[in-house]
């Protein structure tokens, strides 16, 4: 076979697979699939970026609220470094104060309901009954132990 020969049937095979009938489709849904995992990809970005963003003005404003009130206690009152470190730690624990209130009031709109549990009643003392009978609100279970223990037997 010569090499003319051979890339005939390359070409030959291509332009069978390209004028296959399932081909568009498939490079359809192809193109779709890609289109909605760039959306998907850009609306992560875009919500880390505003994560990014919100983060760095939180951190602004707290240093900027810190900074403000550390300078109004320098100003009217004359403390000792001891008192001053003191002070400064409780400004700090008074700005993240903010953040544990709101996540106490997000706690709180949580669903109060807990999750229900069914209980499965235990498995009787002799294994003979391959089923065990439920009470109210609870759910049934089969013992699998006798079935494996026959089809192995027989």
């Amino acid at each position: 076979m010569s090499a003319l020969e051979y890339i005939e049937d390359i070409a030959s095979e291509l332009k069978q697979t390209l004028s296959a009938p399932d081909t568009g489709k498939i490079y359809l849904r192809a193109i779709v699939k890609t289109w909605q995992l760039i959306k998907q990809l850009a609306r992560l970005i875009f919500l880390l970026v505003l994560l990014f963003i919100a983060f760095t003005i939180w951190v602004w404003n707290l240093g900027f609220k810190s900074g403000y009130k550390l300078r109004q206690q320098l100003e009217t009152e004359q403390t000792s470094p001891q008192n001053l470190l003191q002070q400064t730690i409780n400004l700090l624990v008074s700005l993240l104060k903010g953040i544990v209130d709101w996540a106490e009031c997000q706690i709180s709109q949580l669903p109060s309901e807990k999750t229900k549990i069914q209980v499965i009643p235990p498995a009787p003392a002799n294994h003979s009954a391959n089923l065990i009978t439920p009470a109210k609100n609870q759910t049934t279970t089969i013992d699998l132990t006798n079935i494996q223990q026959k089809k192995l037997s027989e």
